[in-house]
C-alpha cells in the first residue's frame, strides 16, 4: 500500500469514528499535534486511544478531502469536517493535517483546524 492509501485509510478511521483502526495505522510514539488555540499535544498510542475515550461524545458526521499532497512520507490533506457533540449540535471546520510516516505508519500528525464562523 503507498503512502497516499495509508493515509486515505486513517481519514476513513477518522470519518467513521473506528478509534481500533485508526489505532492500527499509527507507530506506538505517535505524536498528535493540534495546533489552535489550546495547542494540545498527545503523545502516545495509549493516550491517543484515552483521549478519543475521553472525547467519545465528538463524532464526524462528514468530511471532505480538498486536497491531497504526497512528498515522499509527508502526506497534507485538506478540506472540511462537520463535527456533532454531546448535545447533537453541529459546527463546522476547515483542516489541514500533515501526515509523516515511518515503516507506512502514521508517526506524527500535525492539525491545524480552524472552525467555521
Amino acid at each position: 500500500m503507498d503512502n497516499k492509501a495509508i493515509i486515505e485509510e486513517v481519514i476513513n478511521a477518522f470519518d467513521t469514528n473506528d478509534v481500533n483502526s485508526l489505532l492500527n495505522y499509527v507507530t506506538d510514539d505517535v505524536v498528535w499535534e493540534m495546533r489552535d488555540t489550546k495547542d494540545m499535544v498527545i503523545s502516545g498510542k495509549e493516550n491517543l486511544r484515552n483521549f478519543f475515550s475521553e472525547y467519545n461524545e465528538m463524532k464526524m458526521v462528514k468530511s471532505t478531502r480538498d486536497h491531497i499532497i504526497v512528498d515522499g512520507n509527508l502526506i497534507a490533506v485538506d478540506g472540511t469536517v462537520t463535527m456533532e457533540g454531546k448535545d447533537e449540535e453541529q459546527f463546522e471546520m476547515f483542516y489541514c493535517d500533515i501526515y509523516e510516516l515511518t515503516d507506512n505508519k502514521v508517526r506524527k500528525i500535525i492539525s491545524y483546524p480552524i472552525k467555521k464562523i
